[in-house]
């Protein structure tokens, strides 16, 4: 009898790759952890799933927390694709956004957009991580 896959916070490396690879992430995924070769892999997996490389101009956003604009990043996240069925947006250093931007993901978290795959990176774990981003459904 197989298991299901977990998810959330339990999810393995293994569960991350297969999410990514083949399943169906949910809207918004955090990323957490020290190793960034790991979360750079996963970025790579979706981009090269979701968003056609020749439509990455205007379906691939990548930005920094604290030094992008929150606004301008959860504008991404809330714009539509073109001519594609996925939006990729990333954030690396999701833990260093100002409060004010931690706010903007809360109240993105109650209705993201089913286009967009928001995939969020931190650093830190556990307790370490802000508030919102323990509000991401999906963790690996």
């Amino acid at each position: 009898m197989s298991r299901p896959p977990r998810r959330g916070a339990e999810a393995g490396v293994a569960e991350a790759r297969q999410a990514f690879a083949t399943g169906e992430p949910g809207p918004v995924v955090l990323l957490a952890g020290p190793e960034r070769l790991f979360a750079e892999e996963l970025v790579a997996a979706a981009r090269a799933r979701f968003v056609p490389e020749d439509l990455s101009v205007f379906n691939f956003n990548r930005y920094r927390g604290g030094q992008d604009d929150g606004q301008v990043i959860f504008n991404a996240a809330a714009t539509l694709p073109m001519f594609s069925e996925r939006r990729l947006v990333v954030v690396m250093d999701a833990d260093a956004m100002p409060r004010g931007d931690m706010d903007r993901l809360t109240t993105y978290l109650t209705s993201p957009s089913p286009s967009t795959l928001l995939i969020l990176v931190a650093s830190e774990t556990g307790e370490k991580l802000p508030a919102a981003l323990k509000k991401v459904p999906e963790r690996y």
